[in-house]
C-alpha cells in the first residue's frame, strides 16, 4: 500500500510542477526596485527586462509592453538574451517585434549576452538580420550613452569564453576597462548593462554605480527563503541568481527575466518587468 501512495503522491508532484510551469511561463509580473543615487540621478524611473528567449514565440509580447506602457519609463534596458543562439529568420522576429514596439513609445538601450554572441557565430545571417531589423534601439556593444547630464548607461560586451558552461576564466577590473577604454565618470551615475551576473565584484571593483543582470533565469527553479537552484554553469544555488546586491558602494540587479529555452522549466519565477526607480 505504501508503495501505491509514493507512486501516487510523485505523479501529483510532476503534475503539479508541468501545470504550474505552463502557467508561469505565460505569465509576467511587474517587480520593482528603488536604488539609492544621494542626488546623483534621481527622479529617473526605467524598465528593465532580459532573457526575453523568444518567450513563447511572442505570444507574451502584448502582455509584457502593456505592462511597460501602464507606467512609462523615461526608458527600456534590456540586458540581453532576447533571442535564442539557434534561432532562424522567422523566430527572432519575436525579439524584434517587442523591441520596435517599445521603441516607438520609449528610448530602449540593449546589449549583447550569450545568446546573441551563439547566434552571431551560428548564424551569422540572421544576426545581420535582426540587427538590422531593430530601427529604434540603441545596441551598445562596449560603448556607453549619455541620457543626460547625470546619467550614462554602459552596455558591457564580453568574450563568449567568460559563459562556458565547464570552465572559468578570470576576469579583471583592467579587462572591463580595456573594452571601454576608460573608466567610468565619477561626475555621472553610472548603468552598466552587464548580462551575467557572476562576475558582480569585477563591475563593483571596475566602478560601475548599478549593474543590470540576468542570464541566470532566477536559478529556474526557486526555493523559498533558499533561492534559485542552479545556474546555466550547472553550479547548484548560485550566489547571484536573483535579486539585489550590494558591494563596495555599487548595486546589481538581477532578474529573472521573461522567457526560457531548451527545457521550459520555470517554478515559482514567474517571467517580469523589472522597474528601477533612482533616488
Amino acid at each position: 500500500m505504501i508503495y501505491y501512495f509514493i507512486a501516487g503522491t510523485a505523479i501529483l508532484l510532476l503534475l503539479f510542477i508541468i501545470l504550474e510551469s505552463f502557467r508561469e511561463n505565460r505569465t509576467v509580473t511587474k517587480k520593482e526596485y528603488n536604488i539609492n543615487t544621494n542626488g546623483r540621478a534621481g527622479g529617473t524611473r526605467f524598465a528593465f527586462i532580459s532573457d526575453f528567449h523568444l518567450a513563447e514565440n511572442g505570444r507574451l509580447n502584448d502582455k509584457i509592453f502593456d505592462i511597460i506602457d501602464n507606467v512609462c519609463p523615461d526608458f527600456v534596458i534590456s540586458a540581453g538574451d532576447m533571442v535564442v543562439g539557434n534561432s532562424s529568420a522567422d523566430e527572432v522576429m519575436a525579439a524584434s517585434s517587442l523591441l520596435n514596439r517599445i521603441s516607438e513609445k520609449y528610448p530602449v538601450f540593449m546589449a549583447n549576452g550569450n545568446h546573441e554572441l551563439k547566434l552571431e557565430e551560428n548564424r551569422p545571417d540572421v544576426f545581420k538580420e535582426y540587427r538590422e531589423s531593430l530601427k529604434g534601439v540603441n545596441w551598445l556593444s562596449n560603448e556607453f550613452h549619455d541620457i543626460n547630464d547625470n546619467l550614462r548607461i554602459y552596455g558591457l560586451d564580453i568574450e563568449r569564453k567568460y559563459y562556458n558552461r565547464f570552465e572559468t576564466h578570470n576576469m579583471s577590473a583592467e579587462y572591463i576597462e580595456g573594452l571601454f577604454k576608460s573608466k567610468p565618470d565619477n561626475d555621472k551615475y553610472s548603468i552598466m548593462i552587464a548580462h551575467d551576473p557572476e562576475y558582480f565584484e569585477i563591475y563593483a571593483q571596475y566602478g560601475a554605480d548599478l549593474i543590470l543582470s540576468g542570464h541566470y533565469h532566477g536559478g529556474i527553479v526557486r526555493i523559498p527563503f533558499i533561492g534559485g537552484v542552479i545556474s546555466p554553469r550547472l553550479r547548484i544555488f548560485p550566489k547571484y541568481s536573483y535579486g539585489k546586491f550590494t558591494k563596495n558602494g555599487s548595486n546589481m540587479i538581477v532578474t529573472g527575466g521573461l522567457g526560457s529555452h531548451s527545457i521550459k522549466l520555470r517554478l515559482f519565477n514567474v517571467p517580469e518587468v523589472v522597474f528601477i526607480t533612482l533616488n
